[in-house]
């Protein structure tokens, strides 16, 4: 998710806003498998920098199990958390589901071209759903993310299905 600089834990929705509407504005958001990229990428915080000797002062990084040279941090506003955390499930379920089609398990599904343009349409519109809902005010309870995430994850399949 795209962020000012900075830890990306501190941005706030007003900073995703900003960005989003600027991937939008120069149509950056077109292409299906750029746009599940952008709308969820965390930030992976390299040794060596200096967001990484901060976050580590600070206490807020978290080391990687994988990486000795990779760190993350958690979100410092809450609203912020649940927006990238939707968006991760979501993403997620779009990659899981394109490995099977990637790998040639699967078939692409008949209309390929449009399906993924559908697909793409809908990543924007939760995306925005989710944002819009979020700025609000509206609190999204777990239950609420998860029945959300379930209707994409529904999408999902039924785009990809060949």
């Amino acid at each position: 998710m795209a962020c000012r600089p900075g830890p990306e834990g501190d941005s706030t929705l007003a900073d995703i806003r900003v960005n989003f509407e600027f991937f939008r504005r120069n149509d950056l958001l077109k292409d299906l498998f750029i746009t599940a990229n952008v709308l969820y990428h965390h930030q992976i915080i390299l040794k060596g920098t200096p967001v990484f000797r901060q976050l580590q002062r600070e206490g807020r990084l978290e080391l990687s199990s994988s990486s000795a040279y990779e760190g993350v941090t958690t979100f410092v506003h809450r609203d912020v958390a649940v927006l990238a955390d939707i968006m991760r499930r979501i993403t997620n379920c779009f990659f899981n589901c394109m490995a099977g089609i990637w790998s040639g398990e699967k078939e692409q599904p008949e209309h390929a071209r449009e399906s993924y343009a559908k697909l793409n349409s809908l990543l924007v519109e939760w995306f925005e759903t989710a944002l819009k809902a979020l700025e609000a005010g509206e609190q999204f309870p777990v239950e609420e993310q998860n029945a959300f995430v379930r209707e994409a994850e529904k999408a999902i399949v039924n785009c990809l299905e060949p």
